[in-house]
């Protein structure tokens, strides 16, 4: 599009998302691991993702250790993540936070009308 290559995956049931902008190769290829997705993508592609999914577990999530400074408003902070991710269930230990959390999800058909 303009230009640009857009690489998108699709999942299946009319599922599709994005791929990052590495160049890795384009064509079939089996994706392993864990989807991640992001409501910001429109601002950085002009494809638009497609599909639904039935949210069938609350899983935990990705934390990294934070470093909050005080501003010169009381009670609130400034936050600073720093150092690896790594995955945890349950409540984040003491000086870290979640960047993101992580769901079990299946896909859905999307009923055509």
């Amino acid at each position: 599009m303009d230009g640009y290559t857009e690489r998108i995956a699709h999942l299946g049931n009319g599922f599709t998302t994005l791929l990052g902008k590495g160049g890795g190769p384009t064509g079939v290829t089996m994706l392993t691991g864990c989807l991640v997705w992001d409501h910001y993508l429109w601002t950085e592609y002009r494809t638009t993702p497609t599909g639904n999914v039935r949210l069938v577990e609350r899983r935990g999530g990705i934390v990294q250790r934070v470093t909050r400074d005080e501003t010169t408003h009381p009670g609130v902070f400034s936050i600073h993540p720093s150092g690896p991710t790594k995955y945890q269930i349950g409540e984040a230990d003491d000086g870290y936070e979640f960047c993101w959390h992580a769901s079990m999800v299946e896909l859905v058909h999307a009923e055509t009308e």
